[in-house]
């Protein structure tokens, strides 16, 4: 049971697009939800995290749902909060059988590993066409597999040379062809953790084989028919080719003169794409949905007081880390494992997205101290199978709406009133009464969620219609009101700036 649930967490990979899949994140909560009822059923006695640790998570849940209060948009920190309840479940489910989830994770890596890392290698047009819409977390996902597998070996009593040298190989070569950056450097560090544990000697020969690769990369440079034919080539040609390399830097300035606003409370969970257009600096409409950098994103969302939670969680996992020095041949693939994801955490958004999210969650569950709690009674046996069920209940709503709304969203005629049933079952999800095509259900959009503006521009087409078809100039000023609006909430976006000096022409030769 436990290897059919794990496969069908990595099967993520394939159809959860992107880290706002409200159907991909109920489907994952809902079998979290069944999972977890199924551990109360089969036991009078459930592992759980020590004190001080469940403390941590509870303290982090509870101020998370207070920024209900002070949150710009309800629905994006009320499902955020879902993930939190998300990840403690998770956490339970696997510490309390730990040994079998973590066979079923390394089995899997091997599996899915061995699939991609073969299709990029030999059949690269695959993901052309898959419709991969991040392949860096896709990637990030993948070198973790990389990094347990080869810990695997390197653990072995006896390693074996060869296939170690073709995993490295592999999995190194297949990371630079999907040509990004933050995967390849998370794989590095998280590979030499695991030979810095398992085998030192053995990490001068990894850093020598790194050389060696990136010395061959730099072939690519040459002028010529031979160069042209490195495969190696790519992820230099996209970074001295792509225009937004260097944002990151000008995105995590831009964050921080965002913290700075909410230093102690932040904006609350998940409310980033809301407020970051107030203080982006980078060019054109685009807009960053998260930091590039989940320790900036969770002070920005947090504040200084959810950091410091996070911090305190981060230290009881170190403690106990040093502490028991004796099991590192044990927790070292699963060490491994947390180094890679929260390096690519520093570069990325990667930690948002569940494939990468499972696997360390499988690591914290391997390391952290836990306790032994007895359920006895029937009665709070049946009131945690009630309150879990109505949890998965309220887990499953966004995601029928959303499987909803996009089977009629292809068709205009359809596409009104699958965003009526959608907004039914999910009645905070701004983005349905956006598409139902009434200017009533817009307004409730723009109060769901006052800080989008691309609702407030939504409105002010429709009072452009309303004034050219009617030729009451009190529609053309209130359009000018709510571009005023837009220009308070984003600053620095010069397009704005430019339809907002087009509107005031027409309005003032009116």
């Amino acid at each position: 049971m436990n290897l059919l649930f794990c496969s069908f967490f990595f099967s993520a990979l394939f159809w959860m697009k992107n880290t706002v899949d409200y159907l991909g994140w109920s489907l994952l909560e809902c079998a979290a939800i069944f999972l977890l009822l199924r551990l109360l059923f089969k036991k009078q006695s459930i592992l759980l995290p020590t004190l001080s640790v469940s403390l941590c998570f509870l303290t982090g849940i509870l101020w998370n749902s207070l920024s209900l209060f002070w949150s710009s948009n309800f629905h994006a920190t009320l499902t955020s909060i879902y993930k939190l309840f998300f990840i403690l479940i998770l956490l339970i489910v696997f510490i309390n059988e730990k040994e079998n989830w973590q066979s079923a994770f390394l089995l899997n890596s091997k599996w899915f590993g061995s699939l991609i890392i073969a299709l990029i290698l030999f059949l690269p047009a695959f993901f052309e066409v898959s419709g991969m819409s991040y392949p860096n977390l896709f990637s990030g996902c993948v070198a973790l597999m990389g990094i347990l597998w080869i810990g695997d070996i390197l653990r072995q009593p006896q390693v074996k040379t060869v296939p170690l040298l073709v995993l490295i190989l592999s999995f190194g070569v297949g990371l630079f062809l999907f040509s990004s950056l933050a995967p390849l450097i998370a794989w590095i560090l998280g590979v030499l953790c695991q030979f810095l544990i398992y085998q030192k000697k053995g990490a001068w020969i990894f850093i020598l084989i790194l050389l060696s690769l990136f010395s061959f990369s730099l072939l690519a440079l040459k002028k010529g028919e031979a160069a042209s034919k490195n495969p190696l080539q790519q992820l230099w040609q996209r970074k001295s080719l792509d225009p937004y390399a260097g944002e990151r830097l000008q995105i995590w300035n831009d964050c921080w003169n965002y913290f700075l606003d909410q230093p102690l409370q932040g904006t609350g969970l998940g409310t980033f794409r809301d407020h970051y257009p107030q203080y982006k600096t980078i060019p054109g409409l685009r807009l960053a949905p998260y930091a590039h950098n989940e320790w900036l994103n969770i002070l920005c969302e947090t504040g200084t007081i959810g950091a410091l939670i996070l911090l305190g969680l981060g230290a009881l996992l170190l403690k106990t880390i040093r502490n028991q020095k004796e099991r590192w041949h044990e927790w070292g693939i699963w060490m491994g494992v947390v180094a890679g994801a929260f390096s690519q955490g520093t570069l990325d958004f990667s930690l948002r997205y569940a494939p990468v999210l499972l696997f360390v969650l499988i690591a914290l569950a391997t390391i952290l101290p836990v306790r032994t709690t007895e359920i006895r009674s029937q009665k709070i046996k049946t009131g945690l199978w009630i309150s879990f069920s109505l949890l998965g209940i309220l887990f499953a709503l966004p995601g029928i709406a959303d499987c909803i709304f996009k089977i009629h969203a292809p068709h205009p005629d359809e596409r009104k009133e699958g965003a009526l049933i959608a907004s039914v079952l999910d009645p905070f999800n701004a983005l349905y009464r956006s598409q139902t095509g009434r200017m009533r259900d817009l307004v409730i959009a723009m109060d769901l969620e006052p800080r989008n503006v691309w609702y407030h521009r939504e409105a002010v087409l429709w009072y452009l219609q309303e004034w050219k078809r009617s030729k009451n100039v009190t529609f053309l000023k209130t359009a000018l009101e709510e571009y005023k609006k837009i220009l308070r909430m984003a600053p620095n976006v010069a397009e704005f700036q430019k339809e907002y000096r087009e509107l005031f022409s027409t309005m003032t030769s009116q």
